[in-house]
């Protein structure tokens, strides 16, 4: 009878413990797609009124030179937000509808019907939190295009491109 009490309290901290992670996991996913919405915004301005169609996962491909260029932009990008990077890209995750930026987009998987895909890397984060690092690929008709990377800064509760650099081809 003992043990069968005991266990209560475990059950219970254990779903605490859950909740607490999930908190976590949601406060990370609403940044992330704060600045992929900072992103975007610019560049659906440039690209005129047409919807935005966004790859629905994840990917860096790892051939992008990222370690020999970027570190010569200004502003600098911080070390802790390049190993940031890097280690938020080591897999590929699924993207969610929760873009927040002026205008239609859908989300679509490789093979559906798209001319202009954008395909959108995991953001990476300086330690401090004010730093971002993403990686932003133009793609046509799901085929190789041309690759960015984008540096934010974060001003209060939005995030500002900072710095832009080409890495594909």
């Amino acid at each position: 009878m003992r043990s069968s009490s005991a266990s209560i309290p475990s059950r219970f901290a254990i779903l605490l413990l859950g909740l607490a992670l999930a908190g976590c996991i949601s406060e990370g996913d609403e940044r992330d797609y704060a600045v992929y919405s900072a992103v975007i915004e610019g560049l659906a301005e440039e690209k005129g009124p047409d919807a935005v169609t966004i790859r629905d996962y994840t990917h860096y491909p790892s051939h992008a030179p990222i370690r020999s260029n970027f570190g010569h932009a200004s502003p600098s990008i911080e070390r802790s937000t390049l190993d940031d990077f890097l280690a938020a890209n080591a897999v590929d995750r699924p993207l969610e509808r929760k873009f927040s930026f002026k205008g239609a987009y859908r989300l679509a998987s490789p093979g559906a019907q798209a001319r202009e895909i954008l395909g959108l890397s995991a953001v990476g984060y300086s330690e401090s939190g004010d730093q971002a690092l993403v990686f932003v690929e133009e793609l046509e008709n799901w085929d190789a295009g041309l690759g960015y990377l984008f540096l934010l800064q974060r001003a209060g509760e939005t995030w500002e491109v900072v710095g832009e650099e080409m890495v594909g081809e």
